[in-house]
């Protein structure tokens, strides 16, 4: 990793994002970087943020009559947010606008592309993009997709896949420089 991307992997978001739209030499390196942390935060509301949802009590139904800590009555939704499980962060919610301006079949590539680039990602994303593409449909549940037949026609083989993350993601540069995203 060069010295640049090592700084702009550091930076913040906001200030990504005020360098990709701001013409000079630094202008395609924080477009990258800037796509990079947008596709990053939609993987990570898709992957993880989406299992962490308010209502699921700690105790069991029925109970309320105070007489231990399974039956005290609970506010789930506080709870949550004390845990800090519930995320309502203005960039998670930018980074899923922005993404979802680009065509479904591009989508689904970029965040294919995304939770293979991923290092905490282990285990069905860790196969190759052939194995991905042989059986898309189950891969794009796993990302949050509804099951269905129209995503098993998108993509014939793992090199279909890689050239629509490209485009995606050279949109999303693109976009990101004239300061649409």
């Amino acid at each position: 990793m060069t010295t640049a991307a090592n700084l702009y992997q550091r930076m913040g978001i906001g200030r990504l994002q005020e360098l990709a739209a701001t013409e000079g030499e630094h202008q395609d390196e924080a477009a990258r970087a800037y796509v990079d942390r947008l596709a990053d935060m939609e993987l990570e509301r898709r992957l993880w943020m989406r299992h962490n949802r308010p209502g699921w009590h700690p105790s069991s139904p029925g109970f309320g009559d105070g007489t231990g800590r399974s039956s005290v009555r609970h506010d789930p939704l506080a709870e949550e947010y004390d845990r800090g499980n519930i995320i309502d962060s203005y960039w998670h919610n930018r980074a899923q606008r922005s993404l979802g301006k680009l065509p479904e079949r591009r989508l689904a590539a970029l965040m294919i592309q995304t939770a293979k680039a991923d290092h905490r990602t282990q285990g069905p994303f860790s196969a190759t993009h052939d194995q991905i593409a042989a059986s898309v449909g189950h891969y794009l549940q796993l990302l949050g997709w509804a099951p269905g037949v129209k995503a098993l026609s998108w993509f014939s083989r793992g090199q279909a896949i890689k050239r629509a993350a490209w485009e995606a993601r050279m949109e999303m540069i693109m976009q990101a420089k004239v300061g649409v995203v």
